[in-house]
């Protein structure tokens, strides 16, 4: 098993998707992370857990921050939704 550290050597850029249903916080959690020194990232949004997911599994994600509220989420007690 690789490290993050190890798979983005050869990647200048931190990978993050953001799957809220509140554009709002989505951009709060943008401008948060840019204030960080040091850091590069790029931001991808999803707006319901079926497309988070969707993306995840296309690769290249680094980190995820989820809203366990989504619309097609009902918290860790719901399993996740199946992808085609």
């Amino acid at each position: 098993m690789h490290t993050i550290r190890e798979k983005r050597r050869d990647r200048a850029r931190l990978s993050i998707l953001v799957a809220k249903d509140n554009p709002e916080d989505a951009q709060l959690i943008w401008k948060m992370l840019a204030e960080g020194r040091g850091a590069s990232f790029e931001l991808e949004e999803a707006d319901r857990l079926l497309t988070g997911l969707e993306r995840l599994v296309g690769g290249d994600i680094d980190m995820v921050l989820l809203n366990l509220s989504l619309l097609d989420s009902q918290g860790l007690d719901q399993p996740p939704p199946r992808l085609a």
